[in-house]
């Protein structure tokens, strides 16, 4: 039949592709561009098959070199470095800042951060630096000049004075020592400076006289007496004045007795002066001595009865106008009995014993009217 075909003249059928996503992944990556060497090399080696599917090449990265890491750090240590600093936070409270306003302008923050600290071993540390500023100034800066520098050590001084630690104390001792000798000798410092330095520094020497520390104690006594032997602090006749005040009420033994020992000394070593407002004539040495020997220790007792049989030697009338009456005293108070039978064993070696008793005796006017209202303890 001539309409018939044969099956080997029909066309071959067509079938129809879909599209899937492996298909058209495969097909993206084929046409892509991203080539590496690696890959180049497979290829041309024949390395990839018809049969194998071809995945997606990697991304060639290109790595960097040691060096420029280093360069980078380089430029960021030059980019911190020519940044300002930041100030670092001060450690001071704001009482602290406006107590410490001179010292701080004139050593520095980091001294008096330094000595205000909590830390003894810090606290050394800002002594040690401030002795060393002190060594090391010069005169002729005419914005720290030497009186500032005293009243700035001064103020510093003040605070570490009044410490518990030992080694702080100790260090402080120290350098009040080198400022009022050395550096006051060196400088040519006014009378009227070294004065009030004195004057805010001697009170607490003498509380420190008295502390219960044995090592405080004997360093504050020895800190005065040293003191009071240099020549030019002597001449201000700041230490005499404080340390022949005499006792308005009992106080603690020790202290008592402290004061009353350096007082024996200052009398047996430089004597006694007619100058007046010193702390160092008759009358001073013999009021502080009535009111030492009143006091409750006995100790501070033994010690006020040597002061006063050392001034009836000489000052036998004004010895006795500051202390009661012999008939007024009663039998049972043996301190004064004994402080009689002294002065009475004085007079019968001098001779004169009977005349100047009766002396006193006749003169009533000149009996001082503190005489009748001194504290007798009764034993």
């Amino acid at each position: 039949m001539g309409m018939t075909r044969s099956l080997t003249d029909l066309p071959p059928p067509t079938v129809s592709t879909v599209s899937t996503p492996e298909s058209t992944t495969s097909e993206r990556f084929s046409s892509s561009l991203l080539t590496t060497p690696d890959t180049d090399k497979r290829q041309e080696s024949g390395y990839y098959s018809n049969d194998e599917p071809k995945f997606p090449p990697a991304l060639y990265v290109k790595k960097r070199k040691p060096t420029d890491r280093i360069e980078r750090e380089l430029r960021e240590e030059k980019r911190e470095m020519a940044q300002p600093a930041c100030p670092r936070p001060s450690n001071l409270s704001e009482r602290a800042k406006r107590y410490a306003a001179l010292p701080v302008a004139v050593f520095g923050e980091a001294i008096v951060e330094k000595i205000f600290s909590k830390n003894f071993a810090v606290k050394e540390e800002g002594l040690k630096n401030l002795q060393k500023a002190l060594s090391d100034y010069k005169r002729g800066d005419k914005n720290n000049p030497p009186t500032k520098i005293l009243r700035s050590a001064i103020i510093l001084l003040q605070r570490t004075i009044k410490d518990t630690i030992f080694s702080v104390f100790n260090l402080t001792i120290q350098v009040l020592i080198y400022l009022l000798d050395d550096f006051s000798k060196k400088h040519r410092l006014a009378a009227s400076e070294m004065s009030q330095g004195l004057e805010r520094m001697v009170p607490e020497l003498l509380s420190k006289s008295g502390d219960s520390a044995l090592g405080k104690n004997k360093i504050a006594i020895d800190c005065i007496l040293r003191l009071q032997a240099c020549q030019h602090i002597r001449n201000l006749h700041v230490l005499s004045v404080h340390l022949t005040k005499p006792f308005d009420t009992p106080v603690h033994p020790r202290l008592a007795q402290s004061k009353a020992e350096m007082v024996e000394h200052l009398l047996t070593t430089y004597g006694i002066s007619t100058e007046k407002n010193i702390g160092m004539t008759p009358r001073d040495y013999v009021e502080f001595g009535v009111s030492a020997f009143n006091q409750p220790s006995e100790s501070v007792r033994r010690v006020a009865e040597r002061i006063l049989v050392n001034l009836y030697h000489n000052h036998q009338r004004l010895v006795r106008q500051h202390l009661p009456l012999e008939e007024d005293i009663s039998p049972k108070n043996i301190q004064h009995r004994q402080l009689f039978l002294q002065f009475d064993k004085i007079d019968m070696e001098r001779g004169d014993g009977a005349s100047a008793f009766s002396a006193i005796m006749k003169d009533s006017k000149c009996i001082n009217p503190m005489a009748s209202s001194v504290y007798i303890p009764k034993m």
